[in-house]
C-alpha cells in the first residue's frame, strides 16, 4: 500500500462547494427532504490542503481547509466531500439520478 500516489484535486484559492447530500428522508415528505439536501449547499474558498495519515489503518487522506462564506474561521473536510463550484450542477444531477 505504501507508495501510492495521492491525487489532490484542489489548490489554495479554488472556489468549492459541498457535494449534495440528503438532509433527511421522511416517508411522507420524501421529495421535500431530497430538495432540501440539494438547495442547502455551502460555498467557500480553499485556504489549505494537506495530507494526514489515518491512525487506524495508516491510510493517507487528503484534507482541505475551506473558508466558508458564512463562517469566520476555516473548517477541514475530506477532499471527497467537496467539489469545485463549477462542477456543482453536474454533482447535483448525479445525486438526483442516484436516488
Amino acid at each position: 500500500m505504501g507508495n501510492k500516489k495521492i491525487k489532490i484535486a484542489f489548490k489554495v484559492g479554488d472556489r468549492v462547494a459541498e457535494k449534495p447530500k440528503p438532509v433527511g428522508i421522511f416517508k411522507h415528505h420524501y421529495v421535500k427532504a431530497v430538495a432540501a439536501g440539494i438547495t442547502s449547499q455551502r460555498h467557500g474558498t480553499v485556504t489549505n490542503v494537506y495530507v494526514n495519515q489515518n491512525s487506524r489503518d495508516k491510510r493517507r487522506l487528503v484534507y482541505v481547509e475551506v473558508q466558508w462564506d458564512h463562517l469566520k474561521s476555516p473548517v477541514a473536510h475530506l477532499q471527497n466531500r467537496l467539489c469545485k463550484e463549477s462542477d456543482l450542477l453536474k454533482e447535483q444531477q448525479l445525486f438526483r439520478n442516484s436516488l
